[in-house]
């Protein structure tokens, strides 16, 4: 699960949705990516919201890992909550081993709360990644309470 990278907080001519990445989020998307290369875990499907920060991010992030696939983007997680999230999980094809959703706050806060269970609390910042291992077989087995955070970047 991941927050978006930094955007531009002066949008004069462009719609929240439309806010790209700061230079400052470019390089942390790519530090991200790293890190997922470093950590040996590489996304084999990546679910994003359509707005342009998180397509951005998922963008950056997906090139570092050497991802080749489209990116499944969402219109519906701009304002999408944790529950929705977790549905569009169950309904992954059980080819997936690792799947990644890019998102937004306060979404994604909420939704790595809920995976990680009575681990601490976690606050996603923004180029933040909360990384789960949940002991399911096929996607539609996928319960929260089945995760455990390994890593947070």
């Amino acid at each position: 699960i991941m927050r978006h990278a930094k955007a531009e907080k002066d949008y004069v001519d462009k719609t929240d949705f439309e806010r790209d990445l700061t230079n400052k989020g470019r390089k942390a998307a790519k530090t991200v990516g790293e890190k997922l290369l470093e950590l040996g875990i590489i996304p084999d499907y990546i679910i994003a919201s359509a707005a342009s920060r998180t397509t951005q991010t998922a963008e950056i992030v997906a090139n570092q890992v050497g991802y080749k696939k489209d990116i499944d983007l969402r219109t519906d997680y701009y304002f999408g909550d944790e529950n929705e999230i977790i549905e569009d999980i169950k309904l992954l094809d059980n080819e997936v081993d690792t799947a990644m959703i890019v998102g937004h706050n306060p979404t994604v806060t909420y939704l790595a709360n809920i995976l990680a269970g009575d681990q601490d609390f976690i606050q996603m910042k923004t180029a933040n990644l909360a990384v789960f291992e949940c002991d399911i077989d096929k996607w539609n087995d996928f319960h929260p309470d089945l995760c455990k955070m390994i890593y947070f970047v």
